[in-house]
């Protein structure tokens, strides 16, 4: 039996405000975690699966054989609640990969151990059931063709030629039972494409808006460029950055909220304001512990070892130094309203 509007509005007005509640509660018990902004972890990043069923040319992965994960569903639901009784003051979680939906059942248990969680996907698994305060962000590399030029399906799953990436993660963002958003990362062979993917995928689909992160290359001391062949195809130089932020700009004043950065989030992004956020002022290593799927440390942020800080592009340290230096209420604002409904 359908439910009408008005039970449909009292049922979102109950959940958020059982979100609502929740992480005031949370804030309540842990007052030092929110009074001492910036010095001690209020977030941390899971890698809750090794493997991924895509290969995309971007990530650390895709060298990568398969490989056995480290702890069973039981024993990595363990790990969790062990670090949870040991950083209570955490108020929220974000569950990585590999690609976290591998571990759809493992996740949906683990993210009822935190107040606020966010899931980065690849959109191939359905997203459905009942997710505890959950908000997934699909990753979108562009419109179809190149999305699926850089994102390819696993070994064996790439003779089917009818499948598509693309069309698979557009089809989860409209069947899925949470909040769900685009993260996509901008790069040399997408950057022009972004207004037409901004408006297409709000025409389209059922997301709730887009966050933005500009490539970010690993260091690679053994080319005079200091980065692989692969990065200096995706990497913009200053002043292509220059012009994306100035698109990303646009954009916002355009679609408003459905871009979840604000202005001045954006505008940390800028080549002059390059070491603001990022490299040796990047807040993450204080405020964000980032563990692998071994439930080792991983420094100094998700991305792991070997990145080129001082070339990051990633939208999260921006989004903290907002929060953190200049009380940024709107990029505040734009991440909380991701889990509520």
């Amino acid at each position: 039996m359908q439910r009408s509007e008005g039970e449909k509005v009292i049922g979102r007005f109950g959940s958020n405000f059982r979100i609502a509640g929740e992480i005031a509660g949370h804030v309540i018990r842990h007052p030092s975690t929110i009074v001492s902004l910036g010095e001690k972890p209020i977030a941390a990043s899971f890698d809750i699966a090794a493997n991924c069923n895509l290969r995309c040319q971007h990530c650390y992965l895709y060298e990568k054989e398969h490989q056995k994960e480290e702890f069973n569903d039981d024993s990595f639901l363990e790990q969790v609640r062990q670090f949870r009784q040991e950083q209570p003051g955490i108020i929220a979680a974000t569950w990585v990969g590999g690609e976290p939906m591998w571990r759809k059942e493992l996740l949906r248990k683990a993210v009822k151990l935190f107040p606020f969680n966010w899931v980065v996907t690849n959109g191939t698994v359905p997203i459905d059931g009942q997710w505890h305060n959950t908000a997934f962000f699909i990753s979108i590399d562009g419109p179809k063709d190149i999305h699926n030029q850089i994102r390819q399906p696993w070994k064996v799953a790439r003779e089917d030629t009818e499948y598509s990436v693309y069309d698979r993660a557009k089809h989860t963002a409209n069947t899925a039972t949470a909040s769900v958003h685009v993260h996509t990362t901008i790069n040399r062979l997408n950057a022009d494409t972004i207004p037409a993917l901004v408006n297409e995928w709000k025409m389209e689909t059922a997301v709730r808006g887009f966050a933005f992160s500009l490539h970010t290359p690993q260091v690679n001391d053994t080319r005079s460029s200091g980065m692989s062949e692969t990065d200096e195809a995706f990497f913009l130089q200053p002043d292509e950055r220059k012009i994306t932020v100035e698109m990303l700009i646009d954009l916002k004043r355009q679609f408003g909220s459905f871009i979840m950065m604000s202005e001045e989030q954006i505008r940390l992004l800028l080549p002059e304001n390059q070491l603001v956020a990022f490299g040796g002022n990047c807040p993450l290593s204080k405020t964000v512990v980032s563990l692998d799927s071994k439930f080792q440390r991983k420094e100094p942020c998700v991305m792991g070892p070997g990145m080129d800080c001082n070339k990051c592009g990633c939208s999260v340290p921006a989004m903290a130094k907002r929060w953190m230096q200049s009380k940024d209420l709107e990029s505040f604002l734009l991440a909380a309203k991701t889990v509520f409904k």
